[in-house]
C-alpha cells in the first residue's frame, strides 16, 4: 500500500537525519501466516525493500494475529533488554530502561484472528503489560471491529487505540496516523518524567482520530 510505503520513508528519513540514535525497526505482516518484510536500521533500506513493504500490505480473508504479534512481541522485549544490559555499567547505574530506549510496538489490523492455534487474546495482554513495564508504548489499530474495546481487552489504554474506518481512504489515513504515532512516541524524551505513561500522554491527535474513522461508523462501534 502507499501508506505502508510511506511509513518506511518516513522511518529512513527519520534515522538518516538522526545518525546519533540507533534505530531499529521490524515490519511484519499477519495473514495465513506471520511474514518478516524487513528487520534492520531503517536508514539501511533501499527503494526495493520499501517497495517490498508496501506489497506486503494487502488485505486478506485470514488473520493470523496471536501467533504472530506474540512471538514477535517477545523477541521484541528480549530485544530491549539486551540493549540496555550491554550499556556501559556508568549508564546503568545513572538511567533506567524507560529513559534510554524508547520503543513502540504496533499492531493494524482489518478483522479478529482467525487463524492463530498457538497463542490467544491473553497471552497477547501478558506480553503487552511485559513490554510496557521497560516503557514500551504498545499501538493497536483496527478496522471492523472495536478497536478501543479489544484494545481494553489486551490490557491497553483508549489513548494507545486507534479505530480505524472500513473504507480504503481512511485506512490510508489512519496508517499515515500510525506513522506519526510511531516517531512521535518512540523519540520522546522521558527523561524528565520517568513516570510518564502513555495514558498521560497524547499518541494520537483528535484530528488524526476524526480522519481515520468517520464518526457515523465509529459510533456503530
Amino acid at each position: 500500500s502507499k501508506e505502508g510505503k510511506n511509513f518506511c520513508i518516513e522511518w529512513r528519513a527519520f534515522a538518516k537525519s538522526n545518525p546519533e540514535t540507533n534505530t531499529e525497526i521490524s515490519f511484519y505482516t499477519f495473514s495465513a501466516e506471520g511474514t518478516l518484510v524487513y528487520r534492520g536500521d531503517p536508514s539501511a533500506m533501499t527503494d526495493r525493500d520499501i517497495e517490498n513493504c508496501g506489497r506486503a500490505m494487502r488485505p486478506s480473508s485470514t488473520t493470523c494475529l496471536y501467533d504472530t504479534a506474540v512471538p514477535q512481541a517477545k523477541e521484541f522485549l528480549a530485544n530491549i533488554n539486551a540493549a540496555y544490559n550491554g550499556l556501559p555499567d556508568e549508564v546503568k547505574s545513572s538511567k533506567t530502561i524507560k529513559e534510554v530506549i524508547g520503543s513502540t510496538f504496533m499492531i493494524m489490523t482489518d478483522g479478529v484472528d482467525n487463524m492463530s492455534n498457538k497463542y490467544g487474546s491473553n497471552d497477547l495482554k501478558n506480553i503487552f503489560a511485559q513490554l510496557k513495564q521497560v516503557g514500551t508504548t504498545v499501538v493497536f489499530c483496527a478496522a471492523n471491529l472495536d478497536a478501543m474495546s479489544v484494545g481494553k481487552d489486551y490490557g491497553l489504554d483508549e489513548n494507545t487505540c486507534l479505530q480505524m474506518g472500513s473504507t480504503a481512504s481512511s485506512g490510508q489515513t489512519a496508517m499515515r496516523s500510525m506513522t506519526k504515532a510511531a516517531i512521535r512516541t518512540t523519540t520522546r524524551s522521558r527523561s524528565r518524567d520517568t513516570e510518564a505513561t502513555d495514558e498521560s500522554y497524547e499518541v494520537f491527535t483528535q484530528a488524526e482520530r476524526f480522519a481515520s474513522c468517520d464518526p457515523d461508523e465509529a459510533a456503530i462501534y
